[in-house]
């Protein structure tokens, strides 16, 4: 949709790997909170980029929901203009491993098993 080139937008050294995080569907009767969840996918989903140096985390966030990362400690950068998508605003980010860690280190202890 975007057509924006990771390569271009975010890093051109080869060694750097880029990991797309797609969007969350929750049930709203799942009898789970909805934020609770989202966190821990959430965890789940950067955990592979916390563990490797070279890795960034792409994603295209409606623009509410991106408020809400950034009040749990996630660090994102703008990388293209914002469309309207499933009727919001949606922009493209990415983040490094530095900004995944402010959520990360709160929040990834959600990663082990119950």
């Amino acid at each position: 949709i975007y057509g924006i080139n990771p390569l271009n937008a975010i890093h051109q050294e080869s060694k750097y790997s880029f990991w797309h995080i797609g969007r969350f569907a929750v049930a709203k009767d799942s009898g789970i909170s909805t934020l609770t969840l989202f966190k821990r996918l959430m965890a789940l989903a950067v955990k592979p980029i916390v563990e490797d140096k070279y890795s960034y985390m792409i994603a295209e966030i409606d623009s509410k929901l991106l408020k809400v990362m950034k009040t749990l400690g996630f660090g994102t950068r703008k990388i293209g203009k914002s469309i309207d998508y499933l009727t919001s605003e949606t922009i493209p980010v990415c983040s490094s491993k530095r900004g995944i860690m402010g959520f990360f280190s709160k929040y990834g202890e959600l990663c082990k098993v119950a």
